[in-house]
């Protein structure tokens, strides 16, 4: 009989704990459709504060306008896009059978992932067209209309390839777009330092050299290359130099352009150089 009551009294409080999810979820749910109707935003807090879903609302409003005036993304299916605000969480996105995106609470990265979401990563969000021009776009839309954040925290990009370039540290552009080997860089395995830190420079390298192609060349001609499969074949269709030759006046110009990181620079980036 005691055993019985003891797991009644289990089942009980496994029902109320559930029970106590759901309400939560629930009232920390909140729909947002924008101006044009064709996005849906359905951000849930788990912060348990209100205010965040007020503050995720605003700036993914203004996130989907630069992204969609200033672009002029004017393809965009109507489709809900599900925003989970969550407590020190490293920002995710997801782009299958719903579209979903995981930040902090801090609303780290919203321009970045909502980039990534509207504009398209690889043929079904998937590594198919690499990653150098939608990471480094989503980058550089970050860094102009976004938070102070992941890569450089508020640093020019440019600033901190010279960084990069001043300490040896700089991955040919050749490696960033093998398909047999980006994959390596922009996704490596995360325990150990190693790949934390190559995930940095690959992200700093790819911000720095797409802001080149946009402030050079315009971005007319950089929408022509995004989400390329055959990216260096494309970058001399669009540009009229090959790679290489891009590579170099990047490099040349970030030399001749930009100062040397400060100290206080240096102390935001420790945990991400060897």
């Amino acid at each position: 009989m005691k055993k019985a009551i003891s797991v009644l009294a289990l089942i009980s409080i496994f029902f109320v704990l559930c029970y106590k999810e759901v309400m939560q979820e629930h009232v920390d749910k909140h729909i947002v459709i924008t101006e044009d109707s064709k996005v849906t935003f359905e951000i849930i807090s788990r912060t348990g504060s209100f205010n965040d879903i007020a503050s995720v609302e605003k700036e993914v409003l203004e996130a989907y306008d630069i992204i969609h005036q200033k672009l002029q993304v004017d393809d965009v299916s109507p489709l809900t896009i599900k925003i989970i605000v969550e407590k020190d969480r490293s920002a995710t996105c997801y782009k299958n059978n719903m579209n979903e995106m995981t930040i902090s609470e801090n609303n780290d990265l919203v321009v970045h992932k909502l980039t990534h979401i509207l504009l398209g990563y690889g043929l079904n969000f998937d590594a198919s067209n690499g990653y150098l021009t939608q990471e480094g776009f989503a980058i550089y839309m970050e860094s102009k209309y976004g938070k102070q954040s992941f890569p450089n925290f508020g640093i020019s990009e440019h600033k901190m390839m010279k960084y990069l370039i001043d300490s040896n540290k700089e991955i040919p552009l050749s490696e960033l777009i093998d398909g047999q080997y980006d994959g390596s860089l922009f996704r490596p395995f995360m325990m150990k330092q190693e790949g934390l830190t190559l995930q940095w420079i690959s992200f700093i390298q790819a911000g720095s050299f797409i802001t080149y192609l946009i402030n050079t060349y315009g971005l007319i001609k950089f929408e022509s290359i995004y989400n390329s499969r055959y990216l260096a074949r494309r970058m001399e269709e669009v540009y009229g130099k090959d790679m290489n030759e891009l590579e170099q006046d990047w490099i040349v110009y970030v030399r001749k352009s930009q100062k040397e990181l400060k100290r206080a620079e240096q102390k935001k980036i420790q945990s991400y150089v060897n």
